[in-house]
């Protein structure tokens, strides 16, 4: 049986790689657009779940995109 806290777990982990990918890739610009989409400040969040889900589907087209761009992968290292 799943556990719910770990699905959102995983998929706040999920997020945090696309946006370290992408301030790699060096795109933090495009980043900081699309997550304004959903966070205008601390305190004032988007709440529509479809909007998350086409947030996150830009970000990983966009990273593919860069990724492709760049001859290959970019990994997140330590």
């Amino acid at each position: 049986m799943t556990s719910i806290r770990l699905k959102v777990l995983r998929e706040g982990l999920e997020d945090y790689a696309y946006f370290v990918l992408l301030d790699k890739l060096g795109d933090q610009t495009y980043l900081d657009q699309e997550v304004s989409r959903l966070a205008t400040s601390w305190w004032k969040c988007d709440d529509n779940p479809e909007h998350l889900y086409q947030v996150r589907a830009a970000l990983a087209k966009r990273i593919m995109e860069k990724q492709s761009s760049h001859g290959g992968e970019t990994r997140i290292t330590r």
